[in-house]
Order: structure tokens, then sequence, then C-alpha cells
């Protein structure tokens, strides 16, 4: 018995493990926004125009289109992670301010694919985490998601999401694809006031592997071994 219970401990201390090892080691890759634009320069830390973190890969950053003060893309730091065992993230980091009468306007696209075909992208979040506004000023963040190219089909029947500083979070699902291109459009207008924006983030999520699936059912008879022998 005493056996017995310790094989269903360790089935759940392997299976937990392997399940949350993704999340801890947490790969990333990062640059600044002009080096991704513009590849041809020397480039560090992604020589290619594309950050790589496991099996997905954002490349092709182009339509790199700017109106206002504080839009150089040399500002602009941009992280790829991978943040849990199905989520890839691109956190965006820079000091982008509109001044009373100011208006800033920036576009730029790039895609997002699963290199080795599966498990497929399946959905994306879109998030304003460090910004302030005051006296009527407005920060805006809208996009487009296709499939495959910028040419391609909308994701979903409307395939847009739009964030803004009264509603600084939005989610969008869809058919799973392995590639997904984005263009993104960010606005600041200062009215009478400040806009500020340091910091946002873009998650794209992926159908969980047939492995994973497997280790959480492993888990779960783990479980039930242990419950039964305890009692």
């Amino acid at each position: 018995m005493i056996r017995r219970r310790m094989i269903g401990l360790l089935v759940i201390v392997l299976v937990v493990g392997v399940m949350l090892a993704p999340a801890s080691a947490s790969l990333s890759q990062g640059a600044w926004l002009s080096e991704l634009l513009y590849p041809d320069i020397h480039n560090p830390n992604s020589p290619d125009g594309a950050l790589t973190v496991g099996d997905k890969r954002v490349s092709n950053w182009g339509n790199w289109n700017a109106i206002g003060n504080y839009t150089d893309p040399a500002w602009i730091w941009i992280t790829f992670s991978q943040s849990g065992p199905d989520q890839y993230c691109l956190e965006y980091q820079g000091s982008l301010t509109a001044k009373a009468g100011e208006f800033l306007d920036m576009t730029w696209s790039y895609d997002i694919e699963t290199l080795s075909g599966a498990p497929l992208i399946k959905d994306a979040t879109l998030s304003l985490q460090g910004f302030g506004t005051s006296d009527g000023a407005t920060i805006s963040l809208s996009e487009a998601l296709r499939e495959g190219s910028l040419a391609g089909p909308l994701v979903t029947p409307d395939g847009t999401m739009a964030v803004t500083e009264v509603l600084p979070d939005d989610a969008i699902v869809f058919n799973a694809v392995p590639k997904v291109s984005v263009f993104k459009n960010l606005g600041l207008n200062g009215n009478l006031g400040t806009a500020h924006l340091s910091y946002f983030k873009q998650c794209f999520s992926q159908v969980p592997e047939a492995s994973t699936f497997a280790l959480f059912g492993l888990g779960l008879a783990g479980m039930g071994l242990f419950r039964r022998r305890k009692r």
C-alpha cells in the first residue's frame, strides 16, 4: 500500500513539474522596434528582423508610419516571451506622450506564425497596462488580424480589436490557424491635457498539444490512485 501511495505521489509531482516547467522557464527575446522594422541595420539581438521563442516566430515587421513627436521606433522596446505552456506575448515598452494640443499617430504591422505548423494559434488579447490621461486626453489602440498575410481573410467576420483608456482590454477568438498577420494603429490625443503610454501587451494562445492533455490525464489518474489508497 505504501509503495502504491508513493507511486501515486511521484506521478502527481512529475506531471505538475512538467506542466509548470515551460511557464517558469519563460523564454524571451527582445529588440528595439527600429531594429525589427529595419533589419539591414546591424542588430545583435535579431539580425533577420525576427523574434523567435519556442515554435513561434514574429517577423515581417513593416508598414511603419508616424505623425507627431515622440514617435521614433528606436524608443520602443519589444519583448517576445512564452508566458505559459500555450501562450506567447509581445510587450511594448517606451515613453509616448501627447501634451495639450498634440496628436500622435503610429501604424505598423507584423506576422506571428507557428514554425512547426501545429499547435495552431487560436486567440489574441490586447491590453493597455501603463498609461494615464487628463483633461479630455485620449488613447486608442486598434488592430486588424488576418490569416496568412495582410491580404488574407480576417480571422473572424470582424477580425478587429480595439482598446482605449476607458476600456483597456479586448480579446478575440478565431478558428485555429498557423499564421496571423497584424496591422496596428496607435493614437494619443493630448486635447487640453496629457496622454501618456509606457506599456502595452499583445498575447496569442495556441491549441494545447496532445501531450499536454495526456499529462493532465496522467496527473488525474495519479491523484485518483492516491485518494483511493488513502481511503
